[in-house]
């Protein structure tokens, strides 16, 4: 197979496809541009997936506010009580 160069439009379509957001059909098309561009746009991928998958570790997590919390759990709570006494 051919190697090339991964293009800057190309880089950005890679990204959107690493993060899952672009339409099928144009998801698709960047799966056939990586099986004819090789080893190269592979590599580019591979990369761009390992920074999208350390995103969630860029920032510290959030604590919500112990009000804010609670009703979370109140809501929460008769849907999982249910699903106990079910089984």
């Amino acid at each position: 197979m051919a190697q090339h160069p991964v293009t800057d439009a190309f880089q950005e379509y890679l990204t959107l496809y690493a993060l899952g957001v672009l339409a099928p059909e144009t998801a698709a098309t960047i799966e056939t541009y990586i099986r004819a561009r090789g080893l190269s746009a592979t590599r580019e991928l591979q990369t761009i997936e390992h920074v999208v998958g350390a995103l969630g570790y860029g920032t510290p997590a959030a604590r919500p506010r112990p009000e804010l919390r609670q009703r979370l759990l109140d809501r929460i709570a008769p849907a999982s009580n249910a699903s106990c006494s079910s089984k």
